[in-house]
């Protein structure tokens, strides 16, 4: 068996692996071979019964070694080895790792017993535990499974409670997963959960919950947007500095807070949220969650458009030029970015949508394969960005 694994190391060749493979599968026959021998009564009749003892907590040991290994592989490349004549059970494992521990005055007992206690205090941890049901979770995500997302989410937070942290970091994850669904309510929840229980960034906390408790129907209006206002104002109050610099997201929550505040309401910066996680780009490839929140995003245009200034008008026309693009909706997209584009001297605040609206032309140039024109419309972007970026530096001079 340590032969074989050492010719893993050795050569990484493809040849060394099939050599590797087949001495494991030759030491895996021998102990089903000798697991056969321990059933034959006439081998064990006249022999001294301390080295049948020794004989099978050895057996044991291996056969419960190579069931448990074996159990955690996936299903089909279980299937796969049964072929060859590989077979793994993980009670089976158990079973037979705990009669070699039954033997307690044998060679292998403590061994036995140190695998079935790290078996039990590592292997089972990582393998159901938090850390993989998360992974699982964030799979789902990523897949456009939202549903399976957050089953997997909430069963990592229940298997434990050691680690509070691990539990944040779920709820900043189910805060998308919500938004996607357009359960916006529920995302607020765990909003609120993470302003209250984590030290990470309450300002960018308390901006989310407010946008998107501003977007609960349920809750009555005048009391809502009291609500809002009121977390509005917290937002710019819990800001941090590392070196003395702002944390670049934390300025950006506090001045459209600030705008918040000013024009009183904020009606598109929940979509808005979305687009800075780069959440869109996730379930780009999902027409099925794309399409009701372009659908969600036009009848709020529809409440709002006779309140808003050119700014909300231009966010609105971005957001919808975005999700048009996800959709292959490309004419329409177009349109959108370049009415944001010709708008760019009306422009007060949000400066940020010009070089953007750049940079989503030339994303669907380049689908197209228009690339001469996706280019400089990068090239646009890029400028764009970096003048921006000095004249923030200079203004905090």
């Amino acid at each position: 068996m340590f032969r074989s694994l050492l010719t893993f190391f050795q050569d990484e060749s493809l040849t060394s692996f099939v050599r590797g493979a087949l001495k494991i599968r030759t030491c895996h026959s021998i102990y089903k071979s000798c697991h056969k021998i321990l059933e034959w009564p006439e081998v064990w009749e006249h022999r001294d019964k301390r080295i049948k003892e020794q004989f099978e907590s050895g057996v044991r040991l291996g056969v419960g070694c190579f069931s448990l290994m074996i159990s955690c592989l996936p299903p089909k490349v279980l299937k796969l080895l049964a072929v060859v004549g590989f077979t793994g059970d993980k009670e089976v494992g158990m079973a037979e790792l705990h009669q070699c521990i039954s033997h307690s005055y044998t060679l292998r007992a403590h061994l036995g017993a140190l695998i079935l206690l790290t078996w039990n205090l590592i292997a089972c941890y990582f393998l159901g535990g938090s850390l993989i049901l998360f992974l699982r979770a964030r799979l789902s995500l990523v897949s456009g499974n939202i549903e399976d997302s957050i089953r997997y989410y909430n069963a990592s937070i229940n298997s434990q409670d050691s680690y509070r942290q691990f539990h944040h970091g779920c709820f900043w994850e189910l805060i998308f997963a919500h938004c996607f669904l357009r359960e916006w309510h529920i995302a607020a929840a765990y909003a609120k959960r993470l302003a209250k229980e984590s030290r990470w960034s309450r300002t960018i906390y308390i901006y989310y919950l407010s946008i998107l408790l501003s977007t609960d129907n349920a809750i009555e209006r005048m009391k809502r947007d009291e609500t809002v206002q009121a977390l509005l104002i917290k937002v710019d109050r819990y800001r941090s500095r590392i070196a003395g610099k702002s944390i670049p997201m934390e300025k950006f929550c506090s001045k459209r807070a600030s705008r918040g505040l000013r024009i009183g309401s904020l009606p598109f910066a929940n979509f808005e949220f979305l687009y800075f996680w780069n959440a869109m780009d996730v379930i780009s490839d999902k027409p099925k969650l794309i399409k009701p929140l372009l659908s969600d995003l036009m009848d709020t245009w529809s409440e709002v458009k006779s309140e808003v200034d050119v700014n909300e008008a231009c966010l609105y026309r971005f957001l919808r030029g975005v999700l048009s693009r996800h959709l292959g909706l490309f004419d329409e997209a177009e349109n959108c970015f370049n009415d944001v584009i010709h708008r760019e001297n009306q422009l007060t605040e949000l400066s940020y949508l010009i070089p953007n609206a750049h940079y989503e032309l030339g994303v669907i140039k380049q689908v197209q394969s228009l690339n001469d024109q996706a280019e400089n419309h990068f090239n646009t972007a890029l400028s764009a960005w970096c003048n921006e970026k000095i004249r923030r530096i200079e203004n905090e001079k």
